[in-house]
């Protein structure tokens, strides 16, 4: 009778079974991680709480009340505002131009200057002649 020798065979795929067993543990490792990482990442950049969105206001904002209109050009029969932005710059712009997002020259004297809300939904605000 022959005898067959199968104990190296066996090793080998005991071997062969442990290598798969590590491997796929530090794949289920390495998963696990990654989506740890999503997940602070998601709650980082979302807020914890909800904020309500912010209520239209019955007024003009700010911004548009600290405007200056200091000065005027006129060429012929066109004239143009010189106003005073509260950040310091200085605009020429003439009758019917935006002024910031919502606010439209409607219209321009030597003594003051009338802005109209693009949606018309306040009323005019006159910004009289500032001497400085």
């Amino acid at each position: 009778m022959v005898e067959i020798n199968l104990l190296p065979w066996r090793e080998y795929a005991h071997a062969r079974a442990r290598k798969r067993v590590k491997i796929g543990v530090a794949f289920i490792i390495i998963l696990m991680l990654l989506v740890l990482t999503v997940v602070v990442a998601h709650r980082r950049d979302t807020p914890t709480r909800l904020e309500p969105p912010p209520v239209a206001s019955d007024q003009p904002t700010a911004q548009i009340r600290k405007i200056k209109y200091v000065g005027y050009l006129q060429h012929h029969q066109q004239m143009w505002a010189l106003i005073s932005m509260p950040d310091g710059k200085l605009l020429t712009l003439p009758a019917g131009s935006l002024v910031g997002k919502n606010f439209r020259i409607k219209s321009l004297s030597q003594s003051e200057l009338v802005l109209a809300h693009t949606a018309n939904s306040f009323s005019p605000i006159k910004i009289p002649l500032t001497h400085s």
